[in-house]
């Protein structure tokens, strides 16, 4: 009975427990029910664990439409204030790092660009302290490490900026170590490049030099600027693509090529 409870009875079924012969317990347990009050949306939107700018909750009331809508591809990440969902959006990457600098003067400083593929998201270290964060495209291919030329996916793992390029077809870019030792290994083992091709690879990574850019397991994988056409989804054969030229002359002058006794000058990580 007690499905009963909790119903908004129609004023007809109000005015029929009125009349003669409705038993007694249903008359009591319906006229309860005309006095419960309808739950409110915010009420349901907490239950089910949805807020008002929550995409993924239906509502009855006419959504407000956010502020700014970033578009990261999938999944795709919503925010009202763009500046919630990049780190130090608004500010020009070099005062940040000069501030850092003047904040901790112990020489030398590290360089790292660590991109998050999951979240669309390239952020500036310098030493072990986040600087700033960029939206970023992808491969076609997004998800999964790339193995083989024209498997359009973005590579996963340690790099270093093997060659900058201040005019590309893309405006500017920055060479990733692609394919790094770990894939020359991988790739020889499954038959894709040769016993030579596996040497020269390793060679170059030695030497913080541009490894072989002929083999079977792709080549140029870049960090470089925006589609011409302002798309912001996941358009490359698997470079990773900034979203303005604003956005690539920051993080260009921010990085140096080669390394120094095992130590990249510019670590770009690169994670699922």
């Amino acid at each position: 009975m007690c499905a009963f409870r909790n119903l908004i009875l129609p004023t007809a079924t109000v005015l029929w427990l009125t009349m003669p012969g409705v038993p007694i317990w249903l008359r009591t347990i319906l006229a309860d029910s005309t006095h419960a009050q309808p739950v409110a949306v915010s009420t349901l939107e907490t239950s089910l664990g949805c807020n008002s700018s929550s995409p993924s909750c239906a509502e009855p009331r006419r959504k407000q439409e956010p502020t700014a809508r970033v578009a990261l591809g999938e999944p795709e990440i919503v925010s009202r204030n763009i500046s919630e969902a990049y780190l130090n959006q608004n500010r020009v990457l070099s005062d940040l790092v000069s501030q850092y600098i003047k904040d901790h003067p112990k020489l030398p400083h590290h360089g790292k660009l660590l991109i998050e593929k999951g979240i669309r998201t390239l952020t500036v270290y310098l030493d072990d302290t986040p600087l700033k964060s960029y939206p970023i495209s992808l491969g076609r291919e997004p998800v999964g490490d790339k193995t083989i030329q024209g498997d359009m996916r973005t590579p996963e793992g340690r790099f270093y900026i093997a060659q900058k390029r201040y005019h590309s077809d893309y405006y500017r870019a920055l060479v990733l170590s692609y394919p790094e030792t770990e894939d020359a290994v991988l790739g020889f083992s499954r038959g894709i490049i040769s016993e030579r091709e596996r040497q020269a690879i390793i060679g170059a990574i030695r030497k913080f030099a541009l490894p072989p850019q002929t083999t079977k397991l792709g080549s140029l994988i870049e960090i470089h600027g925006p589609h011409p056409e302002g798309y912001t989804g996941d358009w490359t054969f698997g470079c990773v693509a900034m979203r303005s030229h604003k956005a690539t002359d920051e993080v260009f002058a921010f990085s140096r090529s080669g390394g120094k006794r095992d130590m990249p000058y510019t670590l770009v990580e690169i994670k699922p």
